[in-house]
């Protein structure tokens, strides 16, 4: 048989606009109809309410259906041509809108209060995934382009609550949306009074939303990825393209003593998935240096896999700490221990530890047997806000940071904050460069909240400790979620800020320098690099150093300026390094300001190399005023 036509991957678009066309045409014929079978009676009926003396009455009847349509199936459309051709262009407009905004106001509250019982009585599942998914896809804009859309409409607005979004924001974008409806159904009632045809108004009440939602299926069509727009197969004469899609998600659960047997924290998401009484088979894997701080938590955890019947072969595995941990002999080592303990691809790992650990287990975990579920339990702020929230997994190679690694989705991530309590201020202050990290690229008021709450962050009050490992991790999930490259197909890397030399520096000074803390130089070299280029103001550069050095990082180390065997500049070296992890093309992120970035394909390098010495010039001089102080 030979294969279909190339272009057979465009049959799901034509199917939708055949489908769309025979629905216009019908209204077509509704229209013509109308004026030969019902026209005269429906204008007698529209003449009868145009004449009503209550006008307020049924202008407040109006207001009332459209703000209770969000939860009631009401035909909005019809009360929206109502509303006109009864009470005039500007009133019926104001009337429509008042109603819509009230509605949106109604959603919103329906979805903040989160009661799913009083949602499902409203709603089926799927509506509220379809708003989710548009949000996800368009962000606050699909709010404009679905607020006429039968069904998701209403759904938009209640995920706007769920997903809490700012009342800043969804109040200006559905005011704004509903008053262009309002225009719309204005002008088409308008238009239908002119030839004083009740069916004119009535066919368009039913086609405005229809044309609404065939727009929007357009334009989903049209933004969704290759993948989605072709069949699932296609076929030519000597090929076969397949192609799939798969929803990925995982719960990010905060909680305090989670192997407290009252903690159902953890039992919840091993057995999320499975059937009632199914056994639960797990391995620990545990960061050496945590059971060395918690010597008790060996012990709760038998309790806890005790109470909660739990088969883990009452052993638990320790893992070197940091970056000890990845390395061939270790990864080899954790497949002989899941060997050894018959676990398949139903049984779950569960990785307790700091970014190192949990990058270590989690690659080990992914490539045996094809990937087995993975539990990450961090343990540090940059474990809980940064490294161990995401898809990513990763051991060191011939020198190189990272070299080896997949991307797997874990089963679930749970920051207990108790983990916290027994880190050492250098541990703990760590994960505050992430937070800067992302809080510069993504969200210039939370790089504020930060610089106005440092004091309380160095003297680690659980709170704002809280907020900052929450919201971080927030954004980082918002960037996989929602940047459209989870698993890092292109070139850019926007999370990635501060790092292409920060990865260079660990690697320099074998890894004596943290994660963090070269994540800090690295964020001021690139802040110096931008204002050498015009991209970033001087005052706007120093403010970040100077936030950077307030929550108590060095923003130098003398690595900076060391050469390779070669004479060459091992900083310089570095950046052709992260080049080629990129995969042939540079992509570096830089600022622009607080909160604004762009991609940058080359660095001028005696720019990068005038920023390196500005930074150390920098250093000194602040040195020299902290010696001064003290003396």
């Amino acid at each position: 048989m030979r294969g279909s036509h190339p272009h057979s991957g465009h049959s799901s678009a034509l199917q939708s606009l055949t489908r769309y066309s025979a629905i216009v045409a019908l209204i077509i014929l509704l229209i013509v109809g109308s004026h030969f079978l019902l026209e005269e009676s429906l204008n007698a009926l529209l003449e009868s309410v145009t004449t009503l003396e209550h006008g307020v009455l049924a202008s407040g009847l109006i207001f009332l259906g459209l703000t209770f349509d969000v939860v009631l199936p009401i035909p909005s459309s019809v009360l929206s041509i109502w509303a006109v051709i009864s009470q005039g262009f500007i009133t019926g407009f104001l009337v429509i809108w008042a109603g819509m905004c009230a509605g949106c106001i109604l959603g919103y509250g329906l979805g903040a209060s989160a009661n799913k019982t009083l949602l499902r009585r409203f709603f089926a599942k799927h509506d509220i995934d379809a708003a989710h998914l548009a949000a996800q896809r368009y962000g606050s804009s699909a709010l404009l382009f679905t607020r006429a859309i039968p069904v998701l409409a209403e759904a938009s607005v209640v995920t706007a609550g769920l997903t809490k979004m700012p009342l800043r924001t969804f109040l200006p974008i559905t005011m704004l949306s509903n008053a262009g409806i309002a225009f719309a159904y204005a002008s088409v009632g308008s238009w239908a009074n002119h030839y004083a045809s009740f069916g004119l108004a009535f066919a368009a009440s039913i086609s405005l939303p229809i044309v609404a939602l065939a727009s929007y299926r357009f334009v989903q069509w049209l933004t969704a990825p290759k993948a989605q727009k072709t069949s699932h197969i296609e076929q030519t004469e000597n090929q076969l393209n397949p192609r799939f899609n798969i929803d990925f998600s995982y719960p990010l659960c905060f909680t305090r003593h989670a192997f407290q047997p009252a903690n159902s924290t953890l039992i919840k998401q091993l057995c999320r998935g499975k059937s009632t009484g199914a056994t639960v088979k797990v391995q620990f894997f545990i960061d050496q240096g945590v059971l060395d701080k918690q010597p008790l938590l060996d012990a709760q955890i038998r309790q806890y896999c005790a109470v909660h019947n739990i088969d883990w072969h009452n052993t638990l595995h320790t893992v070197p700490a940091s970056e000890a941990a990845k390395t061939h002999t270790q990864i080899e080592r954790m497949h002989s221990l899941m060997l050894e303990a018959e676990l398949d691809r139903q049984s779950y790992v569960i990785a307790i530890g700091g970014g190192g650990v949990l990058d270590a287990v989690g690659y080990a975990a992914a490539t045996f047997h094809r990937g087995i579920r993975l539990i990450r339990m961090p343990t540090t702020v940059l474990a809980q806000n940064d490294a161990g929230v995401g898809v990513k997994n990763g051991i060191n190679s011939v020198g190189i940071k990272n070299l080896l690694g997949c991307f797997a989705v874990p089963h679930a991530i749970i920051n207990d904050a108790v983990f916290l309590d027994s880190l050492a201020d250098r541990d703990f202050r760590s994960g505050f460069a992430e937070a800067i990290k992302v809080a510069l690229i993504r969200d210039a008021n939370f790089y504020h909240w930060i610089y106005a709450n440092r004091e309380a962050l160095v003297q680690r009050e659980s709170k704002a400790s809280a907020h900052l490992i929450k919201r971080c991790a927030e954004l980082h999930l918002n960037q996989i979620c929602n940047g459209g490259d989870p698993f890092e197909m292109g070139s850019a890397r926007p999370l990635d800020y501060g790092h292409w030399s920060a990865h260079k520096l660990e690697s320099l000074t074998s890894h004596a320098l943290s994660h963090g803390e070269a994540v800090a130089i690295g964020m001021a070299l690139d802040a110096l690099y931008a204002v050498e280029v015009g991209l970033l103001e001087q005052d706007k550069a120093e403010h970040i150093i100077f936030l950077i050095r307030s929550l108590g990082f060095d923003v130098w180390h003398p690595s900076l300026h060391w050469n390779t065997e070669q004479g060459e500049s091992a900083l310089l070296k570095g950046l052709e390094e992260f080049r080629q992890h990129l995969g042939g093309q540079l992509c570096i992120t830089l600022l622009t300001g607080f909160g604004k970035t762009l991609e940058a394909n080359h660095i001028d390098q005696q720019a990068l190399l005038r920023a390196r010495n500005k930074l150390q010039n920098f250093f000194q001089a602040s040195a020299k005023t902290v010696d001064n102080s003290a003396a």
